[in-house]
């Protein structure tokens, strides 16, 4: 079995899977076009909505996420607006055009990593990250060098209960303005105004957080799909 995550049409780098065709019986893409050119299975991405949480105290003994938890939430939210992620060359020529069109915003960007003498510690990577994504009332999800397919980071962020704002793609799954909401990649314009808006109505942006939050957790939790990855090699 090979679940992989990413699609292999980047406008950076071809990533070849080939070599690993002949490892694995089956496989899954999140990519259409990665499944059909190489012969997998086509299934949808999921998030690890264990870690990428909206309260950090979810699910321990004597915490309930009431409004009072709630409010306390909102109170830690300290960044109006940001993206987190790897700041490549497309990102960073988009960020010189869109940040002199909100200077009142302050509005920060940045990237995570963490290594010890073993390499990447993943764990405490994502912990890091959901923090990140917890303490901002907006994530501006930049364009990527995927262009055509939604990457992780919009999962991650509203299972961690964050008000989204991502560049339109062709394989979409959610609704705009209902769970999050899109711009043109090729319009930092349209995007300044959104972000001033959403900051300006607290109400309005929270509603769609809460509801991109409660539907990522239904439908694309790791849970949920490597159990239906795994009916699938069953039935292999």
């Amino acid at each position: 079995m090979a679940f992989f995550l990413e699609s292999s049409q980047r406008e950076d780098v071809h990533f070849d899977y080939g070599p690993f065709l002949d490892a694995y019986d089956v496989h899954f893409y999140p990519d259409p076009r990665d499944a059909e050119r190489l012969g997998g299975r086509h299934i949808l991405t999921a998030v690890d909505t264990r870690m990428f949480k909206p309260c950090v105290h979810e699910e321990k003994p004597d915490h309930a996420c009431d409004e009072a938890c709630y409010a306390r939430r909102m109170g830690e939210k300290q960044y109006p607006a940001a993206f987190v992620g790897t700041l490549y060359p497309k990102r960073m020529q988009f960020l010189e055009r869109l940040l002199p069109l909100i200077p009142e915003v302050g509005f920060r960007a940045g990237g995570i990593a963490v290594r010890d003498l073993r390499g990447e510690c993943h764990r405490e990577w994502a912990e890091l990250l959901v923090r990140n994504l917890r303490e901002m009332k907006v994530h501006v999800g930049l364009p990527s060098n995927n262009a055509q397919m939604m990457v992780a980071r919009p999962f991650e962020t509203m299972a961690a209960g964050t008000f989204l704002l991502t560049y339109k793609t062709e394989d979409t799954l959610f609704r705009d303005g209902e769970h999050c909401c899109t711009y043109q990649p090729d319009k930092p314009e349209e995007l300044a105004e959104m972000i001033r808006y959403y900051l300006a109505h607290d109400s309005e942006r929270e509603t769609i957080a809460q509801a991109g939050c409660k539907e990522v957790r239904q439908k694309y939790s790791l849970e949920k799909r490597l159990g239906e990855v795994l009916a699938i090699v069953r039935a292999h």
